[in-house]
């Protein structure tokens, strides 16, 4: 299977959910800010207490049940406990051209790789399905570096915005820039960081 990540604009996109357990849960926390319709004949405390989005209490029997809840969402997440359940709302998603994700098929349009969420910076691992276990793994060593990166955001956004334009050029200093360790030093102090920055800037851009 090949695999493409992608970011998506969730305030852009409305997503419906069979299932109000445990494995339902974590899928919402990630698409919080998304159009969000849990459906279930039962869900948790965690999910009950969300104000964002809509529960509609019902117990999935046939395809019919699942048509009413598709057919105007872009995206489907199939997390009942119920197996059978799953696999008939995998099959109308399919007769519906919807993408989804089904928590115990790994053949799902989508799967979900593990997220690091850090103000403006999203980071997703995955291993394609294979070892989901590394790539929680990698998510935690990867954490270690995500302050300054968040940092540096901020700091990279208003360099943009005082040095020339030219794509390729900025491209190339900013790969130069990354690789100098006293930027990182400075990451913590948004002024000095930026004097720095922007004096590497002119002794690169006299060259």
């Amino acid at each position: 299977m090949t695999f493409c990540p992608i970011v998506i604009n969730l305030e852009k996109v409305k997503i419906t959910i069979f299932g109000g357990g445990e494995v339902a849960s974590r899928k919402v926390k990630n698409l919080l800010g998304s159009n969000i319709t849990i459906v279930a004949e039962k869900v948790i405390e965690e999910i009950e207490s969300l104000e964002s989005i809509t529960i509609v209490r019902k117990r999935i029997e046939q395809e019919s049940d699942v048509i009413d809840y598709i057919n105007d969402s872009d995206f489907v997440i199939i997390a009942t406990n119920d197996s059978k359940i799953n696999t008939m709302i995998k099959n109308v998603c399919k007769k519906k051209n919807k993408i989804y994700n089904s928590v115990d098929d790994k053949d799902s349009k989508v799967i979900f790789p593990a997220f690091i969420y850090d103000g403006d910076l999203i980071i997703a691992v995955s291993t394609s399905g294979k070892a989901p276990a590394l790539a929680s793994y990698i998510k935690e060593d990867v954490m270690q570096h995500v302050n300054k990166y968040t940092k540096a955001i901020n700091i990279i956004e208003k360099i943009r915005k005082n040095i020339g334009h030219g794509e390729e050029r900025r491209k190339r200093f900013f790969r130069m820039l990354f690789k100098d360790g006293k930027f990182w030093e400075l990451v913590d102090n948004d002024e000095e960081c930026m004097e720095y920055a922007i004096s590497k800037w002119r002794d690169y851009a006299d060259h």
